[in-house]
């Protein structure tokens, strides 16, 4: 096995796309490679502090950024989300409105903007912008759930507004069938139903509910038995009553967490996803298309990342097998690596945490 050198996915791809657009970008439109590189790190570096609620450090990467790519969304878009994160909601919708005149259609940034319009309480426009944005990319689940959230928020200060909590079960029905094996969503898919007195619609979609999670938590299973009970026996409110103990329960498990993760994000004043990816109308060329090539750094991780013992064994081998994926729900990349060597076969299961891998 050759020595493991890393580089996120999505950076990678990204980074492979700018080096496309910029080989199809007009003579007239260049970039000298000290440029391009200020670019690459700008958004490489500012992706990073914001994962980690960074805000000043990632604001001034994304500003040189906007500064050295003024025609593309994602830098304008990015600012935006961090003005979000900063409250200084003028800025923030300044920020995205100027990313979506560069790119209209994309459905992230859309939200962006819906999220700046959410926390000034302008909850009409937010939904306006999100439909409009769904009208084009009807499968946008974070653009579906965003609109199931306001209405949410909406019907606790309007309780009596039935045709808000309607509209919220309309919009939870149709993620649902987008989402089926997501969680969250069809606990609150069961919770609306058993508030609006539909039963039998609610107990078929626990009967769901009970094949995705064969195995619930033992502090939920005789709640699930008494809410199936009382949901047969047409008994709404004690149906209710029993399932919230059942919503409770799974709301801290880590495939509810997951689940909700994907949809909203992390929560709390960490608002919002980033634009990952730079943007179409990037239209820059270099002279020296080699030189982009030099901005791509490999970094030899294997000892730190625990997997220099992996190395050692694999070499001589005669054939290898190597899968990469989530194998224990954590959100993170394990690894199974089976390596056979002359009479010997090895087996590996890598648990990744915190950077670091770990043979269970």
């Amino acid at each position: 096995m050759k020595k493991v050198y890393t580089l996120p996915p999505r950076l990678f791809l990204s980074f492979l796309f700018l080096v496309f657009i910029l080989g199809c970008g007009n003579n007239n439109k260049t970039k000298d490679a000290s440029t391009i590189i200020d670019l690459v790190e700008a958004r490489n570096l500012g992706l990073a502090y914001l994962e980690e609620n960074r805000l000043d450090e990632a604001e001034a990467q994304f500003i040189k950024m906007t500064e050295n790519a003024p025609n593309d969304a994602m830098g304008h878009a990015n600012l935006g989300l961090i003005y979000l994160r900063k409250s200084d909601y003028t800025k923030a919708e300044k920020a995205v409105q100027q990313a979506l005149r560069l790119n209209s259609e994309d459905s992230d940034i859309n939200l962006i903007l819906a999220e700046v319009y959410d926390a000034i309480e302008r909850d009409e426009e937010a939904i306006q912008i999100l439909q409009k944005s769904l009208s084009t990319s009807p499968g946008h689940l974070r653009s579906i759930y965003k609109i199931i959230d306001i209405y949410r928020n909406m019907a606790y200060a309007r309780p009596e507004d039935r045709a808000v909590t309607a509209k919220r079960e309309n919009y939870l029905l149709e993620l649902v069938k987008l989402a089926p094996g997501n969680i969250p969503v069809r606990l609150q898919l069961i919770e609306s139903l058993l508030t609006h007195g539909e039963t039998d619609s609610a107990l078929a979609q626990m009967e769901v509910l009970i094949q995705q999670i064969p195995e619930p938590p033992k502090e939920a299973s005789r709640a699930i038995r008494e809410t199936l009970k009382q949901m047969q026996a047409g008994n709404n409110s004690m149906a209710s009553r029993s399932f919230k103990v059942v919503h409770n329960v799974l709301k801290v498990t880590p495939r509810y967490q997951s689940g909700l993760w994907s949809l909203k994000g992390p929560g709390g004043a960490i608002t919002g996803f980033p634009i990952l990816d730079f943007s179409e109308n990037l239209e820059q060329q270099v002279d020296d298309q080699s030189a982009v090539l030099n901005t791509l750094h490999f970094t030899d991780v294997s000892s730190t990342a625990g997997l220099d013992g992996i190395n050692s064994i694999a070499e001589g081998s005669t054939s290898s097998v190597l899968a990469v994926g989530d194998f224990d729900g954590d959100k993170s990349q394990d690894i199974y690596y089976s390596v056979h060597n002359g009479d010997q076969n090895h087996v590996f299961l890598l648990k990744h945490g915190f950077g670091e891998f770990r043979d269970v």
